[in-house]
């Protein structure tokens, strides 16, 4: 759990345990929009593999735009 770990790490002492309150609440609504997108893409007539496909190129899409907002000298330091 790398978010956890950077959550417990950031965060003011005093400050912890509400952050991973509110991490654990942003976590249950994402899970609660992703089960009613994944009910209406179904009820649409969207394939299983199809739901896979949309995962897998959403996810991609995620990296892409998080690597892309990575500063540039962390990833001159990583080479």
């Amino acid at each position: 759990m790398p978010l956890y770990a950077l959550l417990q790490a950031m965060t003011e002492r005093e400050h912890r345990a509400r952050a991973i309150a509110a991490n654990n609440i942003v976590n249950a609504a994402a899970m609660v929009i992703s089960s009613a997108a994944t009910m209406a893409l179904i009820a649409i007539g969207v394939s299983i593999p199809g739901l896979f496909l949309l995962t897998g190129t959403a996810t991609v899409a995620v990296a892409v735009l998080f690597w892309r907002m990575l500063p540039r000298l962390t990833v001159i330091q990583a080479m």
